[in-house]
């Protein structure tokens, strides 16, 4: 407090003057500074290219070549960023709805699907370059709504889901797919039945397996699979049942888990966070609201769960950020539309594919300010203000410093 009772007269000519400006200067650059320091922009959506409708509303992947596929029910197609184009594939043959869509080292696409009726043993590949679909050679066991994982050393992890002995029994089992010689082989079984479980392959090629539901009750228990040693071992336990959980690997090697249902409701809107050196689970703050249909991790380490509404006559969605860095969530403004799945790009952005449309998410643009407010949410205008601020006030402190010390020099003795 003693910063504002200063003299502001004497000492000299024009000094009093001179003290005043600084002193009114300091007290509009500190709120101004505080303000534009709150932190990064939670983003903006733009509009891109109209998704063919046989891919809308599938699974999307991004390709090594920095391109995105997506499969719809009737049909693929292929997303070129950098032209804001989409071309019409070939779709899948024999229909199925897909699920468990992965983009293998070579390019090739892997892929299993599921019907109204019956149970697919066989899962598919595609060429882009040949525009080609394959069958796989049959799985060990017949199994819907598994997980679906790409190892590190290009093969794929098929685990649990639904069998044949009932359309509610969950399987324990798992297998592995080698794409180079069109094999299955059998694993040790999971210590838990489960399907729709989320799957995350760890740092050091482990796979960690969390939530998902056996025969209507979400399992609370996760575990881990080294494909090395062939082995699952326990990893803790959730502290809420997660049926359909969305899990991401972070930057530091934890893994953040998603629980939820609904878009802006839901009993349980929260989330986890794993810890692989720990092998335990501790609770993060809460996300903004529950349910998701889609996470994606940015380039700059934090997490975007894409959340959508369920309501066919009116879907909305937006953005809920994560950043493990404060341990805090912001969100999006909501948007119009049926989205789908998010998948980032390259140069960090995030492409949302949709039905009817796609929108591309940008973590460095602002969202529109509010009407009447035009030109103030720049993210760019906001990191200038606060740096001219910043400056403008050290430049303040140390006008102020330097005139006390003069005082304090001529105030003493001779």
């Amino acid at each position: 407090m003693k910063l504002f009772s200063l003299p502001l007269e004497g000492g000299g000519p024009g000094r009093g003057c001179c003290s005043a400006r600084l002193l009114a200067t300091l007290i509009l650059t500190l709120p101004l500074a505080a303000c534009s320091l709150l932190g990064p922009a939670p983003g903006a959506f733009v509009t891109a290219a109209a998704v063919p409708a046989t891919a809308a509303g599938g699974a999307a992947v991004l390709l090594p070549d920095g391109r995105v596929a997506a499969v719809g029910a009737s049909g693929l197609a292929i997303y070129d960023p950098l032209a804001d184009r989409w071309q019409a594939r070939a779709g899948p043959p024999g229909g199925g709805f897909p699920f468990g869509l992965l983009a293998l080292p070579d390019g090739t696409l892997f892929m299993l699907r599921a019907f109204q009726s019956g149970r697919d043993q066989r899962a598919l590949l595609y060429r882009p370059a040949e525009d080609r679909w394959s069958l796989t050679r049959p799985m060990l066991e017949l199994r819907t709504n598994p997980s679906v994982t790409l190892l590190t050393d290009g093969r794929v992890l098929v685990a649990g889901g639904l069998g044949a002995q009932g359309p509610s029994i969950a399987l324990a089992s798992a297998e592995i797919y080698d794409p180079a010689n069109d094999t299955w082989s059998p694993t040790a079984p999971m210590a838990h039945r489960r399907f729709f479980p989320a799957t995350t392959l760890l740092r050091d090629g482990r796979v960690l397996f969390a939530g998902g539901d056996e025969n209507g009750s979400g399992v609370l228990a996760a575990e881990v699979y080294d494909p090395r040693a062939n082995r699952w071992t326990d990893a803790g336990s959730l502290s809420y049942q997660a049926p359909r959980p969305l899990t991401v690997r972070l930057h530091d090697g934890r893994v953040l888990l998603c629980v939820g249902f609904t878009f802006f409701q839901g009993p349980n809107p929260s989330a986890e966070i794993y810890d692989p050196r720990a092998n335990a689970w501790a609770l993060a703050p809460n996300a903004p609201s529950g349910g998701g249909g889609s996470i994606a991790l940015l380039h700059d380490g934090r997490a975007l769960v894409l959340k959508v509404t369920l309501n066919p006559t009116a879907p909305l969605f937006r953005a809920e950020i994560f950043d493990p860095r404060t341990s805090s969530w912001s969100a999006s403004p909501v948007g119009t539309g049926r989205a789908g799945s998010a998948v980032v790009l390259k140069d960090g952005r995030v492409l949302v594919v949709g039905e009817g449309t796609g929108w591309i998410y940008d973590p460095a643009a602002s969202p529109p300010p509010p009407p009447g407010q035009e030109g103030l949410g720049s993210s760019r205008l906001s990191l200038v203000l606060a740096a001219v601020a910043a400056c403008l006030t050290l430049l303040v402190l140390a006008q102020f410093a330097v005139a006390r010390l003069n005082e304090h020099r001529r105030s003493r003795p001779v």
